[in-house]
């Protein structure tokens, strides 16, 4: 749209971003669309694409002369299959050294989008960002090796985008049924924190044009367990985002 073209969005989920972010979340963004200069439909998955067009599943064709699909990804690991199994996504499940769980006798470890890793503090962690890719190698040669476990081993997901100009940064590992909680004006600049229902322990954060937040979360699941804020405090843009026994 910055270009002078005619730019739409289609989402077939009921927010921008809502697989990671879920809907109420993702919904936050979904001003930052309009004003970009770009048309966004929610709720309308792709019957069809063809030479000059796409076809929506209501029925609506767009014109298009460039179409960008963004689906996700999945590993290619259907060459391991007979030697290693695998879970319902491709992956291979690992614990917490990268090692592979279905091979618990042999020197195997797995990284990267292929590995879905135990975590002691957030449970499953998906690998699909190079984050994990980058900084998972030196503990499982480390753990190879016969080098003790660290706290740090257990590396909280986290993720960084830029959208429409503003600045993400999403750590840790938000629930579905999740409390939200709001630091600062979702108009804005803003913080949203997830709690594990009716708890104060901190499951997740995504700073929006925030930085300061940014460097407290990652502080936040530097420990060995998901740490605990008092929600009214953490909701208060104007204190730090900190855990009380810090």
């Amino acid at each position: 749209a910055g270009a002078g073209v005619d730019v739409t969005v289609v989402e077939a989920g009921d927010a921008p971003l809502a697989t990671a972010l879920g809907t109420r979340v993702g919904a936050w963004t979904a001003p930052w669309y309009e004003a970009a200069g770009v048309r966004l439909l929610t709720g309308s998955p792709v019957a069809a694409v063809a030479p000059g067009e796409v076809a929506l599943a209501s029925g609506e064709v767009l014109p298009a002369d460039v179409v960008l699909v963004a689906v996700g990804a999945r590993p290619a690991s259907a060459w391991l299959a007979p030697t290693l199994p695998l879970e319902g996504d491709g992956s291979l499940a690992v614990d917490e050294a990268y090692r592979v769980l279905a091979a618990p006798d042999l020197p195997v470890v797995a990284l990267g989008d292929l590995a879905r890793r135990r975590s002691a503090r957030h449970g499953w962690v998906s690998g699909g960002h190079w984050d994990g890719a980058l900084r998972g190698p030196a503990i499982a040669v480390r753990r190879l090796l016969g080098g003790p476990p660290q706290p740090a081993d257990d590396l909280a997901p986290y993720v960084f985008s830029t959208q429409l100009g503003h600045d993400l940064a999403l750590y840790g590992a938000p629930g579905r049924d999740d409390d939200v909680v709001v630091r600062g004006e979702v108009a804005g600049a803003f913080t949203a924190l997830w709690f594990a229902p009716g708890s104060e322990r901190l499951t997740g954060v995504l700073a929006v044009d925030t930085p300061r937040d940014v460097a407290a979360a990652r502080k936040l699941f530097a420990g060995p367990e998901l740490p605990r804020l008092d929600r009214d405090a953490a909701a208060d843009p104007g204190r730090p985002l900190r855990s009380p026994r810090a």
